[in-house]
């Protein structure tokens, strides 16, 4: 009969071979989104780096951390036996790895340092489960679109045609066609800016952590509506680009290499504008 300690170690073995073999997987998307142009490869593995990052430094504090229960060793067991069964019975798609992935790292954590863990390394576990799955932008991409569908596309259709008015287009609005110059373009929902959005809170998150809660939240907020404007003027050019341009290059700054390049000064004002101002009202205040 195994005690309770060699059954524990067994379960860390098992939970660190899942990982292994998860992280040649992630390795892979990591690559595909990367030849994608898309950032959040990037974003997820910064996530990555700087979340064991965060804990090299503070390796000297997990000893120090309450002794964990037989209770919390029990539960950390169950979990990665039922995270290891999830993964390998969802072996074929890599969300399903992910989410097992992600209840085995749980279990690991509970099997190795306990529950104190979750208080005092709140930003090791933020920046860990940002990083554990790449495409998790396109996830929340679904659910919102299949939860709130086509009222991102409307409005984003009406501020880009405000763009176009002050820059004096004759452009109207109807739902989520932008009328042109006897054209009509329709805003989908690859064109919604969530995807911006969702980079921009992820970089913000990132960026933010040293900030009291209602700076950050101000960060934060000040992010998404910068990446909703920027995602309109986007959506202005590319109407303007779909009526008077090539379908060459309309293909080009439509697509995910296009996109970068308004992603990149976006980033750029977030960084020199919101957070600078945002970190000098804390420290002002």
């Amino acid at each position: 009969m195994l005690s309770d300690r060699r059954f524990s170690v067994l379960c860390t073995a098992l939970g660190l071979t899942v990982g292994l073999v998860y992280s040649a997987a992630w390795v892979k998307l990591l690559i595909h989104f990367s030849m994608g142009g898309s950032v959040f490869a990037l974003l997820s593995l910064a996530s990555a780096y700087l979340a064991l990052e965060n804990l090299w430094k503070r390796r000297s504090e997990l000893s120090a951390l309450p002794q964990m229960s037989r209770f919390q060793r029990r539960l950390g067991c169950s979990l990665i036996l039922f995270g290891t069964a999830l993964f390998v019975a969802g072996y074929s798609r890599l969300w399903v790895q992910a989410v097992g992935w992600a209840i085995v790292l749980v279990g690991l954590v509970l099997c190795q340092w306990g529950i104190g863990f979750w208080r005092s390394h709140r930003r090791t576990v933020l920046l860990m489960g940002l990083s554990i799955y790449p495409g998790i932008a396109r996830v929340l991409e679904t659910v919102w679109n299949g939860a709130i569908p086509g009222v991102l596309e409307r409005i984003t259709a009406q501020t880009a045609t405000m763009v176009l008015q002050f820059g004096g287009q004759s452009a109207f609005v109807e739902g989520v066609l932008i009328h042109l110059s006897n054209s009509g373009v329709e805003v989908s929902t690859g064109c919604n800016g969530l995807p911006t959005m969702l980079a921009i809170l992820w970089v913000g998150l990132l960026i933010s952590c040293g900030l009291r809660r209602w700076h950050r939240l101000m960060f934060l907020g000040f992010g998404i509506g910068l990446a909703f404007i920027f995602n309109a003027v986007r959506v202005a050019y590319l109407t303007l680009i779909a009526v008077y341009g090539t379908h060459e290059s309309f293909e080009f700054w439509h697509g995910d290499w296009g996109a970068q390049i308004f992603i990149a000064p976006l980033f750029l004002v977030y960084y020199f504008v919101g957070f600078r101002s945002t970190q000098a009202s804390y420290k002002a205040g």
